[in-house]
């Protein structure tokens, strides 16, 4: 195989899993509940990396706190799309939102931690015919 057939893909996206069972969380329809991220080879990752950095640094001190707000923002930065159930609806998934889950739903943002930060998830291999 030649290694020029691997490549990266801008966003793969993640199933949820139910956090007591290993199953695919489902919406009322049967439809899968998804997360759509960023991978770490794209510009939108790599920025949010070195704009987190930056301020990590630029600050006079840094606590523990820190570095936990520094993965949830990250998260936040690299979350594109997704389709969920949250009261009866797919809620905007707009900056706010998105933090707001990962807070008040510590399960899921530990599987988009966990799926961003695998990079075969985002890499495919061509045909080579």
């Amino acid at each position: 195989m030649d290694l020029k057939h691997i490549s990266a893909n801008e966003t793969a996206t993640l199933d949820l899993m139910h956090p007591l069972k290993d199953e695919v969380l489902t919406d009322d329809n049967g439809d899968p509940m998804s997360i759509t991220v960023y991978g770490p080879e794209t510009n939108r990752y790599k920025k949010a990396i070195f704009d987190m950095r930056r301020k990590l640094l630029l600050e006079k001190a840094t606590s523990f706190e820190d570095g936990e707000k520094f993965a949830l923002e990250m998260l936040v930065a690299v979350t594109v799309d997704w389709h969920l159930q949250l009261d009866g609806k797919n809620p905007k998934c707009e900056a706010n939102t998105i933090r707001k889950l990962y807070v008040d739903q510590p399960w899921i943002k530990d599987q988009v931690d966990k799926f961003v930060h695998e990079r075969a998830n985002f890499l495919s291999v061509a045909s080579t015919g």
